[in-house]
């Protein structure tokens, strides 16, 4: 994936990929903080972190987990949107900016192995 600038649009005007429900482990790192915390759903563009204390919009950050049947990847993401505590689901959606060919082909593989959360109308 290239560097793209981050959208700060609401997820569903932003969201090209379907993307499909998983909880793993995973590490995130900026240039502040570090916490472990747990995905939500993945997609080849990016993941949800859920979390109650997300970082603010436009951080950038490191993140480090294993997809079930799949070797521990890293990927650097840039913050793009915020779910707030009250809405049941805190976190925050971070987009891919730097990920390397084998790991997005091992996402890849691993949702097309998964039924996606749901499909956009121009797919």
């Amino acid at each position: 994936m290239t560097d793209a600038p981050a959208d700060h649009g609401t997820p569903s005007e932003r969201r090209r990929s379907k993307r499909v429900p998983v909880e793993v482990a995973l590490g995130v790192h900026s240039d502040s903080n570090f916490f472990s915390g747990l995905t939500r759903d993945i997609s080849d563009g990016g993941l949800f972190v859920a979390t109650h204390t997300p970082l603010p919009l436009g951080t950038h950050v490191s993140v480090k987990f294993a997809l079930p049947a799949c070797p521990e990847m890293e990927a650097h993401g840039v913050v793009v949107w915020l779910s707030e505590p009250n809405t049941g689901h805190p976190g925050m959606g971070v987009q891919f900016v730097q990920l390397s060919k084998e790991n997005e082909a091992l996402i890849r593989r691993f949702m097309a192995k998964r039924d996606p959360l749901y499909h956009d109308l121009d797919d």
